[in-house]
């Protein structure tokens, strides 16, 4: 498979990251191999960030299994130190180049730093041609920040954003996920429990609606699903 970056973007966004103090490392495990030692190292940072990162012990398989084969891994660092990672994966749904957006955290001490915007640009820069873009949370605030980077990159179909999805965009996760229901939720996904030590509470309307349908302590999430125009 051949990696392609949009140069410019990618420049602008380690650039901004830069001038804030971090440094972002991009590893495509794909290509380096599953079954190597540095990927054994990465795997484990990656682990231990997300435990910090949602408050509590995150099973390893949990990590390994979204980790390890993947498209891209992205390792924020600060000082020599780990405090963020993202994990990518490029799929092919139903002939649509698709950019999943498996994981991204990172460290309650380093949120709030203007990063996060940031280091999803350096997403989006790494597979710039993706026609679609995915990703499934139990979070209010991931909801709206991937929500504004659909609308920031031109994947202005966005769903769900009301309780009406169009079936063509259902049956598309389908292609992806079978066991997906018409509202876009999945149930019980996240091994039956809540990842996070205390999920943060919507703050608008519309997404304390969407949230008032999930049970995130039985291990509810939604799939968020933006296309570009036309796409689907």
């Amino acid at each position: 498979m051949k990696i392609e970056y949009d140069k410019n973007m990618l420049e602008e966004a380690l650039g901004e990251i830069e001038t804030r103090g971090y440094n972002v490392q991009i590893r495509h495990p794909y290509l380096e191999g599953p079954d190597t030692k540095s990927m054994d190292e990465l795997i484990t940072d990656c682990h231990k960030l997300a435990s910090k990162s949602f408050g509590k012990y995150i099973h390893w398989r949990a990590i390994d299994g979204r980790s390890r084969e993947s498209y891209s891994i992205l390792l924020l660092t600060h000082n020599d130190e780990k405090v963020g990672y993202a994990v990518n994966d490029r799929l092919l749904i139903n002939n649509r180049l698709t950019n999943y957006f498996s994981t991204g955290m990172i460290i309650p001490d380093h949120q709030g730093k203007g990063l996060y915007s940031w280091f999803n640009q350096v997403r989006q820069a790494i597979l710039p041609d993706a026609e679609v873009v995915l990703t499934r949370t139990q979070n209010p605030v991931v909801y709206k920040g991937f929500t504004n980077y659909c609308n920031k990159y031109g994947f202005s179909n966005i769903y769900p954003e009301s309780t009406t999805i169009p079936d063509n965009v259902v049956e598309f996760v389908r292609q992806w996920d079978p066991d997906i229901e018409d509202s876009l939720i999945s149930k019980k996904i996240y091994f039956g429990r809540e990842l996070m030590g205390s999920t943060p509470a919507p703050d608008s309307l519309l997404i304390q609606k969407l949230w008032n349908q999930i049970n995130t302590k039985q291990g509810d999430a939604y799939v968020v699903i933006g296309h570009r125009p036309g796409i689907l």
